[in-house]
């Protein structure tokens, strides 16, 4: 009988631990492309090294030859996730051919997961000279010693491109007034589901409650450690383990 009380214990705790470390963090690691990169995590899952379940649909990242991580948007449009911020929910894009003026003239920045905050019109202008002098900024990597292009705030420096007889043109842009950036460098969108934003901010980390379905759950809220669950594991079973191998031993005495 004493045997089989330790077997017993033996293999309740086993599985205890089994169950306690089997956690999202387990299942479902921190990656990150560069040790510079943003940190991949639910939503976000890196396609070459976390499994479906461990992202939502939409938020694949992968990994390029650089270490940059990287987001498809619609239309197979590359670019480089500089930023994640995952309690506010916003993310912070880049050309990783570092020309993102080129591609604000025909890309589409918004998909049925991240959207634009807003959008704010800016004017380009193609000059035969460089207007620098005057403060309007230049964009370098659509400039050659021909030509120098500008870009402003729509309905800015207008008297400057009619005389110099600039080639202007205006282009809509996804802004966010309260995180600014530069717009030729970086793109700010967010995304508002799934909302994890009260669980990020209370300290617990977003994912599938289960292997299948939709549903999404806060786990690993602040609390006890694995090491103080796994003290409060050991002073429940070992105390009990000691009792029932006592009085079997009691009773296989007297059974003599």
């Amino acid at each position: 009988m004493a045997s089989s009380a330790i077997f017993f214990f033996s293999f309740f705790l086993g599985l205890s631990l089994r169950v306690s470390a089997n956690n999202l963090d387990d299942l479902c690691p921190v990656r990150f492309c560069s040790t510079l990169g943003p940190e991949i995590r639910f939503p976000f899952r890196a396609s070459d090294f976390h499994p479906e379940r461990c992202g939502y649909p939409g938020f694949d990242l992968s990994c390029n030859v650089r270490g940059q991580a990287v987001l498809q948007l619609p239309n197979s449009q590359d670019f480089v996730v500089d930023l994640i911020d995952y309690k506010k929910q916003y993310i912070v894009l880049r050309d990783p051919g570092n020309c993102l003026a080129k591609r604000l003239q025909n890309s589409t920045f918004s998909s049925s997961v991240f959207v634009a905050q807003e959008h704010g019109n800016f004017m380009f202008a193609d000059c035969s000279i460089d207007l620098s002098d005057f403060g309007i900024e230049r964009v370098d990597c659509l400039s050659d010693e021909n030509h120098t292009v500008h870009i402003a705030v729509a309905g800015s420096f207008t008297w400057y491109f009619s005389v110099f007889r600039c080639r202007t043109w205006t282009v809509s842009v996804p802004v966010a007034w309260q995180y600014p950036t530069d717009v030729t460098e970086s793109v700010f969108l967010t995304w508002d589901f799934p909302n994890c934003r009260s669980c990020e901010k209370s300290g617990g980390k977003c994912g599938f409650k289960g292997s299948a379905g939709s549903d999404v759950g806060c786990f690993g809220k602040p609390g006890l450690s694995k090491r103080a669950k796994l003290g409060i594991l050991l002073g429940l079973v070992l105390p009990s383990l000691l009792c029932i191998s006592g009085l079997a031993f009691y009773l296989s005495s007297r059974a003599r």
